[in-house]
């Protein structure tokens, strides 16, 4: 899906390097990524029955501009809302990725976004769609978004 998925698995990889010893051990950071989580599923599940259109407002609000990053997914998802070309949006991401020098969590998190709208803006299917955010998280949360299914 990714255009530069060379970019994106190098760049991850050195986020997570970055976050290795604390996914585990720090419940704040996994506390972090479950919500993440879990609003990038809801955000895609919200698109599956009521439309792209609808994230419009569901992206404004609080469930979304309370994570790390809020507003960088906000943006993504306006983005794909707007109908813009999913090279575009990718390209727009990297380009704000860069200049922001995200690293560490806040990288991680941006990459996982990134994903996660294109991911959105093709209709991925939900289930791969949570196998995929899956695949990112730590085993701990790992599982429990693979056993949650409503």
């Amino acid at each position: 899906m990714l255009k530069n998925s060379t970019l994106f698995y190098r760049e991850l990889r050195q986020n997570c390097e970055q976050l290795r010893e604390r996914f585990e051990k720090d419940e704040t950071i996994l506390a972090v990524l479950q919500e993440a989580s879990e609003t990038l599923i809801w955000l895609a599940e919200m698109a599956a029955k009521e439309g792209l259109l609808y994230l419009e407002e569901a992206a404004k609000g609080e469930r979304v501009s309370g994570l790390i990053l809020g507003n960088e997914l906000w943006n993504m998802i306006d983005l794909v809302v707007d109908g813009t070309d999913t090279e575009l949006v990718e390209t727009i991401s990297w380009k704000r990725y860069f200049a922001r020098n995200y690293a560490d969590l806040e990288g991680f998190l941006y990459l996982v976004y990134l994903d996660s709208a294109l991911n959105i803006q093709c209709g991925e299917e939900m289930h791969r769609f949570r196998q995929e955010i899956a695949a990112f998280m730590p085993e701990r949360i790992c599982e429990k978004l693979l056993n949650d299914r409503r």
